[in-house]
């Protein structure tokens, strides 16, 4: 790793070490976003080919997820949901 040997000799000003580094920054910046882009799509991918739609007859009892409200020590007024909680219930159609 490093800048090659002819670039490390190499008398630089402050000015045109600063642009370099801002340039070098840029790039790695750039090719990143390109990575994370990538691999989400690939995620998404994988993802979508395991999900599958699930239906519901009216009356069946399903698992609803309800998280408790929790007061934050942080602030007063966010929450602090638990995953854990969830109901089981049986919603009716209204038609």
């Amino acid at each position: 790793m490093g800048l090659p040997v002819s670039e490390i000799n190499e008398e630089l000003t402050i000015d045109e070490y600063v642009e370099r580094q801002q340039q070098l920054a840029e790039e790695t910046f750039q090719l990143v976003r390109e990575h994370l882009s990538r691999n989400a799509q690939r995620r998404k991918s994988t993802y979508d080919a395991k999900v599958r739609q699930q239906t519901y007859d009216v009356g069946e009892a399903v698992w609803y997820y309800y998280p408790r409200r929790k007061r934050s020590r942080l602030s007063g007024n966010d929450a602090i949901l638990d995953p854990t909680e969830s109901r089981l219930c049986c919603r009716q159609s209204s038609t």
